[in-house]
């Protein structure tokens, strides 16, 4: 049976914030953070056209940590100079008069996130909030586990960070993987080069999700040898498939999905397998 997915019910927040670049003539960069689904993102702007970074905390284990003394109520006038912290928390960028700021400290990884607010109440929202979805990540992960940052492979060799690639746990994927959500393959071999080539597209193979019965995803896909086949994500994940492919990308999409379309895509399903 065709079914649809949970969505989370925890609470969002987006804005501008100051991020700590690694630019030496202007080390402050003006982001827009969003932050929703265990997952604090920066874009250029409120229209998220073009991503910058990401830190899943369900990927990895993350910390959030003032850079502002609650005790002292005096605040350096001069705006801070070029700083990088370590885990440790030996170097600190101390914000300028009335800012304030905080960072995220990953495990595995000997570089701070540190962004900037323009007031405490601000700073303070943004902190309450990321520990909010800190906190509800460790829960869903106590049995799963999570990366470190230094175990995390690189992409287009070795040119992207891990934090500058969206990309989600296994385990996230089989939660947020809906009915009609896309799974792109990027496969190994001469012949997949060619169909990327004609095609000029970044993958070669696609299949389309659903959510089965008991909250289980199936993969409908068409394959040269057996046609139109379904098998469950289960199936595929035990089997290590995954890792027959350098790249997968799981495409959301946004639309209604009614008891009456999720019955008729059923009925179309059905039709096609084996075929």
């Amino acid at each position: 049976q065709v079914q649809s997915a949970y969505t989370s019910q925890l609470p969002e927040k987006a804005g501008w914030v100051k991020k700590m670049s690694e630019g030496w003539l202007d080390p402050w960069e003006w982001r827009w953070l969003k932050l929703k689904d265990r997952r604090v993102c920066w874009f250029d702007g409120p229209e998220l056209q073009h991503f910058h970074g990401v830190v899943d905390f369900e990927l990895v284990e993350a910390e959030v940590e003032v850079t502002w003394d609650p005790s002292d109520p005096k605040t350096p006038e001069d705006e801070p100079q070029r700083s990088w912290c370590d885990l440790g928390g030996d170097l600190v960028c101390w914000p300028g008069r009335g800012e304030v700021g905080f960072r995220l400290c990953i495990t595995g990884s000997n570089r701070a996130f540190e962004m900037r607010v323009p007031s405490l109440r601000e700073g303070e929202s943004w902190v309450s909030s990321l520990a909010a979805h800190l906190q509800d990540a460790d829960i869903r992960c106590a049995d799963a586990g999570r990366f470190r940052a230094d175990h995390l492979d690189v992409f287009e060799g070795g040119k992207l960070q891990w934090w500058k690639v969206s990309r989600i746990s296994p385990e996230a994927f089989a939660r947020l993987a809906d009915t009609g959500d896309v799974l792109l393959f990027r496969s190994k071999g001469a012949m997949p080069r060619i169909i990327r080539t004609a095609t000029q597209g970044h993958f070669d193979h696609v299949a389309m999700i659903l959510k089965l019965g008991g909250g289980e995803l199936g993969l409908l896909e068409a394959t040269g040898n057996d046609g139109v086949g379904l098998i469950t994500w289960k199936a595929f994940a035990e089997n290590e498939w995954q890792l027959l492919y350098p790249e997968l990308a799981l495409r959301r999409v946004r639309c209604p999905r009614t008891a009456e379309d999720l019955c008729n895509l059923q009925r179309w399903v059905r039709s096609v397998v084996g075929k």
